[in-house]
């Protein structure tokens, strides 16, 4: 299914602070049980890029996999670099994407 608009979403305000987003959840297939999907909104607005991105996104996940991997390597402290093996050999679990409203 992919998404086509924001009432596919269930609209959140945040308690605290004027945070707000869309939510929705998503399975991607051998990557974790339950993904959950939050589109950043302002003034309980989505942008139809946001969607686009994510519906890109679940098509062609597998081609952003090297991409994901490179980031989370190169994201490692100098103390953490011994993990590098172990970090290679885990299977990869979505478990939460956010999609920011400006700057993806």
């Amino acid at each position: 299914m992919n998404y086509k608009e924001k009432s596919d979403f269930s609209y959140i305000k945040a308690f605290t602070g004027n945070s707000e987003t869309y939510h929705n959840a998503q399975v991607f297939e051998g990557y974790g049980v339950l993904c959950e999907l939050y589109i950043q909104a302002k003034d309980k607005q989505i942008k139809q890029d946001q969607v686009d991105k994510f519906n890109e996104f679940k098509a062609n996940f597998k081609n952003f996999l090297p991409e994901i991997d490179r980031y989370i390597l190169g994201s490692l402290r100098n103390s953490e670099m011994s993990l590098i093996d172990t970090i290679n050999q885990a299977k990869l679990s979505f478990d939460i994407i956010e999609i920011p409203f400006e700057n993806y």
